[in-house]
């Protein structure tokens, strides 16, 4: 009998996380979701499911989580988690007496040319001194390709880093992590594996009012992102609303 040969970077070390049952007890002690549906009006904002990985996410990010000075957002689809994650870590550090979190918006994602790559890289070297340990926030991680380059840019500058994702495709206690760059898998906290973040928060231009290029029809895409073509006001407003709204109560699972 044949076997499939073990992938070379199988052993990699994969970040600890919480065990699934101790974290589910938590999130259930903590979080109010009866309060959050009726309150929160975003209707992807207001899933059980979404707020679920949201709050697992936090609890993964919980013991340094007033370390971080820095949030670099993955944008488009990331802005939404990243002002999330911006709130309740600005929350903890003024708790202890530290300035808010920088925060950074980037037009990253797989479809990025050189051009588009050495834009980002000379953003990231200009901001080195300003950056200290920093968190790169993404909504979904599928094969790694779109988040790689940005990591190993924060590598090769020497930043002390984590990537931040509401949700992963694979399993990392499977072999198909192994897709997966080594840089990313040690730096990785994530809410689950699955869709989710996608599912949740891709394609949302009404609400986040920003793209990836320079205008709705642009085919460069610039180190930062651009306002979208598809933006209400009427929507950004209230999910920046909505925003707080969960901030302030997945906040219950860091203090």
């Amino acid at each position: 009998m044949s076997f499939e040969k073990e992938p070379s970077n199988f052993k990699i070390n994969i970040p600890k996380r919480l065990d699934d049952e101790k974290a589910d007890k938590k999130i259930k002690e903590a979080i109010d979701f009866k309060l959050l549906e009726e309150r929160i009006e975003t209707h992807f904002l207001k899933r059980k499911k979404v707020i679920n990985v949201l709050a697992r996410l936090i609890l993964e990010l919980k013991e340094n989580i007033i370390d971080y000075d820095t949030i670099l957002s993955d944008d488009a689809s990331g802005r939404l988690v990243s002002l999330l994650l911006r709130k309740i870590i600005n929350q903890q550090r003024k708790k202890v007496g530290k300035k808010q979190i920088n925060t950074y918006f980037l037009a990253s994602g797989q479809n990025r040319g050189p051009k588009d790559i050495d834009a980002l890289r000379e953003f990231i070297i200009s901001k080195k001194e300003k950056l200290g340990k920093t968190l790169l926030v993404t909504e979904y991680i599928e094969t790694g390709d779109g988040i790689t380059y940005l990591v190993k840019i924060l590598k090769q500058v020497g930043i002390n880093f984590n990537v931040a994702t509401v949700s992963i495709r694979y399993n990392l206690g499977g072999k198909e992590y192994a897709d997966y760059d080594p840089d990313l898998i040690t730096r990785l906290k994530y809410g689950s594996y699955g869709e989710i973040g996608r599912q949740a928060f891709y394609g949302n231009q009404s609400y986040t009012g920003v793209t990836k290029g320079c205008c709705s029809y642009c085919t460069a895409f610039p180190a930062h992102p651009g306002v979208s073509g598809y933006q209400d006001r009427r929507l950004i407003k209230q999910a920046r609303q909505d925003i707080d709204v969960l901030a302030n109560e997945l906040s219950k699972l860091v203090e």
